[in-house]
């Protein structure tokens, strides 16, 4: 009887999540000028806390949350972190980029949409210890601001500038 009472209490545990290996870690949380939309990067860890996939969580009044899950490999080749209709607005990609340390990320940003300008920034997402961290140009951060970049009798073109705060 009692090989019965392990066996389903076993059973319990596994099935309750306990012996779940993968943590959730929010590095970048982001929001946009004049725009309820909060933007989420996500690390998601095994039990070493080497980065599985990464996650962009997006919420706002009118959409609601969206959720999109990418594996380590994707940041290689890039991929978006914000969008407007069709039009990719913020993006991510690094060369040289590790599950176990981390690397340089190139933070792209579309500044002009009529123009097509680009401008990218480097983050540096990195391991210290079993915690993961970010920091751009030396200093660490936790949030971003987009600053929408707006034109007399045009509206928003793109993005001004990002805030690392």
């Amino acid at each position: 009887m009692s090989y019965v009472i392990r066996f389903v209490f076993m059973m319990v545990l596994a099935t309750s999540g306990v012996f779940a290996t993968a943590i959730d870690i929010p590095i970048i949380k982001g929001t946009v000028d004049d725009d309820d939309r909060r933007i989420n990067l996500i690390l998601n860890v095994d039990k070493n806390f080497d980065i599985t996939t990464l996650s962009v969580a997006v919420a706002d009044s009118v959409n609601g949350e969206s959720v999109d899950q990418y594996d380590i490999e994707k940041m290689f080749a890039g991929f978006v972190l914000y969008s407007e209709g069709s039009r990719d607005i913020v993006t991510l990609q690094s060369d040289q980029f590790s599950p176990h340390q981390g690397g340089e990320v190139t933070l792209s940003y579309l500044y002009n949409g009529i123009t097509g300008t680009i401008r990218s920034v480097v983050i540096d997402v990195y391991r210290d210890g079993d915690e993961w961290k970010v920091s751009q140009a030396g200093a660490k951060f936790g949030s971003i601001h987009l600053v929408k970049n707006k034109k007399p009798f045009i509206g928003v073109i793109g993005i001004k500038n990002i805030e690392f705060q």
